[in-house]
């Protein structure tokens, strides 16, 4: 009598331990139990994959009509409204934000790993030689280019270095030391090398250019001579 009862007492036990504990014990293994009485590894969990963005990685070119509207050489407040003063040495009204003239004259070359390339050849992307916060010389891409309309009465500075190297930009252009085009002046250093003819001169052109490498400094080279880009 007490073997029955012991046999009608487990084989309820069996039972819920097969149906109700052992697929808990199984799930935590990371397994769950068929229907078939077999056991199946979980499938594995793919994460989505976001797509490539589609936009640009650079900002695109700046296109507006900046032509100046007006000189304010004798008063800087005399420009018309809607537009502001650029201040020396172009004194010329632009439109707010525009960029003033103080970029480079349109037949000047750029120095990239590939050699010397047109201004007009660099594009967003373009890699160019730069210098670092050290002076040591790297490539970067560029990140901005830009054309800026010019008055026909718009004159640039052309300066000749004693080793034969020459650049012609507008009056305010910078230098990779401070100063800028306007300022040097014969017998002025720049560069390892000396000014030997500094003229102004008129411009034949309807754009200037400037870029602006990814570097920490805005460096970039011009017909060979390291100059600073108006842009930063």
């Amino acid at each position: 009598m007490k073997n029955l009862l012991s046999e009608k007492v487990s084989l309820p036990l069996i039972v819920l331990i097969f149906l109700v504990i052992f697929p808990i014990f199984a799930f935590y293994l990371g397994f769950k139990f068929s229907p078939n009485d077999s056991l199946t590894p979980s499938p594995p969990i793919i994460p989505s994959i976001e797509p490539l963005p589609t936009e640009p990685i650079y900002p695109t070119v700046w296109e507006r009509d900046c032509r100046p509207r007006g000189s304010c050489a004798q008063d800087e407040t005399s420009c018309l409204e809607g537009t502001v003063c650029s201040g020396m040495p172009a004194y010329r009204c632009y439109p707010p934000g525009c960029p003033m003239p103080i970029c480079l004259s349109s037949d000047v070359t750029v120095g990239t790993p590939d050699g010397e390339k047109t201004i007009h050849e660099i594009t967003l992307g373009s890699l160019v030689w730069s210098l670092d916060s050290k002076g040591q010389k790297i490539v970067a891409p560029v990140i901005r280019v830009v054309k800026t309309p010019v008055s026909p009465s718009h004159k640039v500075v052309h300066i000749i270095l004693q080793d034969g190297r020459q650049v012609s930009a507008s009056p305010g252009h910078p230098t990779i030391d401070g100063r800028t085009i306007d300022l040097l002046k014969v017998g002025d250093a720049l560069d390892g090398s000396k000014v030997v003819k500094k003229e102004i001169i008129a411009y034949k052109d309807q754009f200037t250019f400037d870029l602006l490498p990814e570097s920490d400094t805005g460096f970039y080279f011009t017909n060979g001579i390291p100059l600073k880009s108006s842009l930063k």
